[in-house]
This record gives structure tokens, C-alpha cells and sequence, in this order.
């Protein structure tokens, strides 16, 4: 990618809902704070949400005593929860207890705490959504904040983990020699190091990782890198994405187009029209946008750290944010009532 493309895609996101109102998204469901869901009540504790296409589940992480510090399971179409979440038996230490969720290529669940430096920093497996937990890694204590963002591609031997922490300006690869069952840490060096809340996500080659760091408002203009591996450093390239103020991403790839699906992550209390956002990577273009906002009724609730989730099925065409303090919904790609045969002419 040139600069001279790089300056036209800035131009494209300062241009903002104009364009990429052109494919809007159709919803599925939105279920917001205070609503249905008991555990997503306005304490900044509902933070890592994954799709799960071994089962066809929503996994949501929440960490609330009252609801058990778990992950709960639900309909990717109505937003409804399923049965009582995983088993949590364990499950605990850290500065945040649960933070992150991540489901490998084999179904193999991973579940991160957050630890600052000097806490007790823990990565969980589950065989699958039936199985109880065990220690896949842990760091006692961690020398450096880790657990606010992971993500994870592969599976068996080949399972890689990746985890960031707030203020951490290096990112932990975590690779496995038993299927997934125990995990060992290698730290990468950025040579553009993470300032902040940063969010990663794998690149679907294995070899590199796109890192994004969270807005302090909706439309603050943000920019995610995509660093190359090699060895022990990880170097950022020219490719980027530029768009309004978004934080944790997730990246799918659908009949070789690659796209990355971008979360809320305002701080900004009494926001309105808060947008996801899906985007080309391959064109460095918005592909699509929620057709409606975000935030709770009335005006979004504050989301003082900055977190949220997104998750993307390329296969069936949906996507689903969660934007911490505000809602959780699903969303079909590209949009409207033709949402099925419009995603079939883009393949």
C-alpha cells in the first residue's frame, strides 16, 4: 500500500457516515444495558465476546460476582442467553478475574484474566462449551499488564495466542507443543511500540497481526498497523486502516477478501448514532456500517476503560459488537431485507 492511498482513505473516513451509510447493515438484535441480560449492567465489567463456530454460540466473558464471574452462551440471531454459561470452577486472581474470550480453528476455548504488573496472569482452555476449565498458562506474577486483549488462530500444535495489556508496549505470543493443553510465552518487541489501550487481532497468514488503539471518543479518527512477525520483534508495515473511532477489532477472511470488524470504544457519556463498523482491508475502504447506533437508549453510558468486543462470521455474513456500558447486538452484512443475496454477490 502506497502513501498516496493511505491519504485517500483518510479522506474517505473524515467523510465518515455519508459513505459508508451506502451498505448499511441489517440488525439482528440488540440487547441493551440494564435490559434482558442481567450481567450487563453499566459496571465496565462485560468486556470480551467471541463467536464460537463449532456450536453456533455467542460467547460473552463478564466479569460480575453476581452473575459468576463466567462466560454465558448466546443466540447469535436473538441475543438471548442459552442454558447458564461455562463451568467457571477456578476461575479467578488477576486485577479483573475475566476479561477476554477466544475460540481456536479445533473449538478449543481460551479465557484470559487481566492482570497488571505484579498480579497473577492466567490464560483458561476448555476442551469445548461442556468442559470445565483448566490452566493452559499462567505468569506469577506478570511483569508487565497483561489480559485486555487476545486473540487466538490455528489450532492443535499450531494454536498461537496473542495478548496485550494497557501501557504494554510489547505484545506476548504463545505457542503450544500439547494441543492447547499448556502454553509458553515469547515476548515480541514492536519496533513501534503500544502506547495505551491497544487492541490485537491476528492477520489470517499466521505471520503478522493488525494492532489498533482505542479512541477516546466516537469520532476520533483512528488507525490500525498491521505488524509483520519475525522472530522475537514484530515490525509495523505500510499497511493500515484508517476510520472513526473504534477499539477492539476482529479480522475474517471471506472468499479472499479480508475483512475487520471494529467496536465501539467511546468515553464520551450521552454519545449518539455510535457506529460499528466493517471494513476492506483488501481496498482500505468502510464496507459497511450498523444502520443504527450503538448506544443505550437516551444517549451512551460512559465506558471509562475503553473496552468492548467485535466478532465476525464470514461464512454465514453476520457480525456482533459489544460495546461495554451500552448493548450487545448482531448484525447481518452488508444490510436490509436482500442482506443474504447482497452478501452472495460480494463473494
Amino acid at each position: 500500500m502506497t502513501g498516496k492511498r493511505l491519504t485517500v482513505v483518510s479522506l474517505f473516513a473524515m467523510l465518515g457516515t455519508v459513505a459508508m451509510a451506502q451498505q448499511p447493515m441489517s440488525l439482528l438484535f440488540k440487547v441493551e444495558d440494564g435490559g434482558a441480560l442481567s450481567w450487563l449492567n453499566g459496571n465496565n465489567q462485560t468486556r470480551g465476546m467471541t463467536y464460537n463456530a463449532s456450536t453456533g454460540h455467542l460467547l460473552v466473558a463478564d466479569n460480575d460476582s453476581v452473575a459468576g464471574n463466567k462466560i454465558h452462551v448466546l443466540d447469535p440471531m436473538t441475543g438471548s442467553e442459552i442454558g447458564s454459561g461455562l463451568n467457571n470452577t477456578g476461575i479467578g486472581g488477576g486485577t479483573v478475574n475475566v476479561g477476554k474470550v477466544a475460540v481456536a480453528a479445533d473449538g478449543r476455548i481460551y479465557l484470559s484474566n487481566i492482570a497488571i504488573a505484579g498480579a497473577n496472569f492466567r490464560i483458561y482452555a476448555y476442551s469445548d462449551e461442556s468442559a470445565a476449565p483448566v490452566v493452559a498458562y499462567a505468569e506469577t506474577p506478570a511483569s508487565e499488564r497483561l489480559g485486555d486483549s487476545i486473540s487466538v488462530i490455528g489450532s492443535g500444535n499450531n494454536t498461537k495466542l496473542l495478548v496485550a495489556g494497557m501501557n504494554n508496549p510489547n505484545v506476548a505470543l504463545l505457542t503450544t507443543t500439547d494441543g492447547g493443553q499448556t502454553f509458553t510465552k515469547q515476548v515480541l518487541t514492536l519496533d513501534a511500540g503500544l502506547v495505551g489501550l491497544s487492541f490485537v487481532a491476528w492477520d489470517p497468514s499466521g505471520t503478522a497481526f493488525w494492532a489498533r488503539k482505542a479512541a477516546a471518543d466516537s469520532l476520533d479518527e483512528t488507525t490500525s498497523v498491521l505488524y509483520a512477525i519475525s522472530g522475537t520483534s514484530a515490525s509495523a508495515s505500510a499497511a493500515k486502516a484508517v476510520a472513526p473511532g473504534k477499539g477492539a477489532i476482529s479480522v475474517a477472511v471471506k472468499n479472499s477478501v479480508k475483512l475487520m470488524a471494529l467496536a465501539p470504544a467511546s468515553v464520551t457519556a450521552g454519545a449518539t448514532d455510535v457506529k460499528g463498523i466493517v471494513w476492506d482491508l483488501n481496498n482500505d475502504v468502510a464496507f459497511a456500517a450498523t444502520g443504527s447506533g450503538l448506544e443505550k437508549t437516551g444517549g451512551a453510558a460512559a465506558n471509562v476503560n475503553g473496552t468492548g468486543d467485535a466478532a465476525i462470521d464470514a461464512q454465514n455474513g453476520r457480525v456482533w459488537f459489544l460495546y461495554t456500558n451500552n448493548s450487545i447486538s448482531g448484525w447481518l452484512l452488508p444490510s436490509g431485507s436482500t442482506a443474504v443475496s447482497d452478501w452472495n454477490l460480494f463473494e
